[in-house]
């Protein structure tokens, strides 16, 4: 199921970074590499992931924190110095802003449209809930996200 679903991800998203990588001749990560689907992809969490091999329960998914708290401690930084982007208001984002990321950035489809294939959690309406879905940026490509951030 998690291969699956890696492989779905990875298929859903590569038209995006071939897009994202044919727009800039040499794009460099820190260490002077170019960015490509298995640095990207480097640190993934699915439903099945634990924190630790010998733990008994996997890492709660979201739109609990969990995975985003966890990938933070691989990657050896705090959540507020990432941004978590997602196509779901009500997955993504709400656990984006529980884990006190420094951005949540909601990725739809050309036009606008709002895929939320949300994982069947309610959604309540209290302004907590609704501040908790809100995202601090809405894109409809990566190119658009290079191209805010670029302007920042």
């Amino acid at each position: 199921n998690m291969e699956r679903n890696v492989f779905h991800m990875r298929k859903m998203y590569h038209a995006e970074l071939t897009r994202w990588q044919r727009t800039q001749e040499n794009i460099e990560d820190e260490t002077n590499g170019t960015v490509d689907e298995e640095s990207i992809f480097h640190a993934i969490v699915a439903r099945n992931t634990k924190s630790k091999p010998e733990d008994e329960e996997p890492i709660k998914s979201k739109p609990h924190p969990d995975g985003i708290i966890h990938i933070c401690s691989l990657w050896g930084c705090h959540p507020s110095e990432v941004i978590m982007v997602g196509d779901s208001a009500n997955d993504d984002i709400t656990a984006a802003n529980r884990a006190g990321c420094g951005g949540a950035v909601l990725l739809t489809q050309p036009g606008g449209t709002r895929l939320d294939t949300d994982s069947g959690f309610a959604v309540g309406g209290s302004e907590e809930e609704m501040r908790e879905r809100t995202p601090s940026l809405i894109v409809e490509s990566l190119l658009e996200l290079r191209d805010c951030l670029k302007a920042v």
